[in-house]
Order: structure tokens, then sequence, then C-alpha cells
């Protein structure tokens, strides 16, 4: 499995802590989610896992792992890259956050070519899920993801509403919906829109997406 949290490694301007404190804290949290998603794994299947995680937005593989420790039967973890997009993993995880700062990261990573022509399950949680759809604009309906930390690094490059997502799906994704954002959802939705609970998902079994 490939692990990615770059979402939550956004600058947030709201925070009173440094760039660098606030990526530590992210990195830890991330650290923690990935564990979580390994125990799940292993408690649903009988089989070894191996984990990597890679930072989309310095193309990095950290916390090679393979549970149990002992399991020699699995192909070598990938240590760059290149070994990366050859590995082909069964499962690619991409974890939640800031939906602009992932979608401008995928922009120029191989990880995108990849994506598109994945065939295993990719499992998406919040901004992970959202970026894999025909647009990105719910992104911008509850006012919680900061898409100026991209329009100030790179003015006028891209128009929110209309931003195309990877279009692993042909539906747009308005995630954590609940009664409090029903207004906004029905003011904003259009045919294609599809709204997700916080205790649901979404499973296509033409892609394998989650």
């Amino acid at each position: 499995m490939i692990y990615v949290p770059t979402a939550m490694y956004a600058f947030r301007k709201d925070s009173n802590s440094s760039p660098g404190k606030q990526l530590q804290r992210a990195k830890a949290d991330g650290r923690k989610r990935r564990q979580k998603v390994i125990d799940h794994l292993q408690e649903s299947l009988t089989l070894p896992i191996s984990v990597v995680t890679y930072d989309i937005e310095t193309s990095t593989i950290t916390n090679p792992t393979t549970v149990p420790s002992t399991t020699s039967s699995l192909p070598s973890l990938p240590s760059n890259t290149s070994q990366l997009l050859t590995w082909n993993p069964h499962i690619i995880y991409i974890d939640g956050g800031n939906t602009f700062h992932l979608h401008n990261t995928l922009r120029t990573s191989p990880l995108k070519p990849f994506l598109l022509t994945y065939s295993n399950i990719y499992i998406g949680v919040s901004a992970g899920s959202i970026i894999c759809g025909s647009r990105i604009r719910t992104s911008l309906w509850k006012g919680l993801d900061d898409p100026t930390i991209v329009d100030e690094e790179f003015p006028g490059m891209y128009d929110w509403e209309n931003e195309e997502g990877l279009g692993l799906e042909g539906e747009e994704f308005f995630m954590h919906y609940d009664d409090k954002w029903k207004e906004i959802y029905e003011e904003n939705r259009s045919e294609g829109t599809v709204k997700i609970g916080e205790d649901e998902c979404w499973c296509s079994d033409v892609r394998g997406i989650i």
C-alpha cells in the first residue's frame, strides 16, 4: 500500500504555530492515521502487508514497513519514486487535508499519470476523495479549505470553480455532509454532485475506488 498524507501538510494561516511546527505535527498525525489503516487491514486480512508513506510535494518515501516484520515473501519495498511507480501496490490510500494543496502538488507529480492508469484499489478520504472526482469545486462550499495558500504562490493559475479533478469518477463529491450543510449543498449542487456523510462511502467496482 502507498499511504499519501500530503493534503494534511498544507500550511494553515489561522494557526499561531510556525510552518515548521505545523509540518512536524501534521507528520505525527499522519503516522497515527497510517497506523490505524494498517491495524484495520490486519484485522480484515490474513495476508502480510507492505506499506510506504509517499509525500507528493517532496517526492519522498518514508517509513517503509512490512507487517509482520518477519515476512520475506513480498517484493522489496521501493526507496525512490521510480521504484514506487513500478511497485504496483494493491492499494493507494490518499488521506484528507487541504484539497487545493493536494491538487496543486499532484499537478507536476509523476504520481498523477500513474493514478490515471492505476487499476487496483484507490481509497480516498476527504480531500483524497474530492480530487478523484470530475471537479474539486465542492471544497469551496464550506469555506474550510483555504485556496489562497496556492493562489498566492501561483497567481491566476487556477479557476477553482471550474478546476477539474482526476476524473477517476464522473461525479463530484461533497464530503462530510450532514444537515447543517444542506442549504449550501442544495444551492450549489448540479447533476452529478454526490453528498457523502461521515459514515458513508462511494464504492466503484469498475475502478476499485472507495
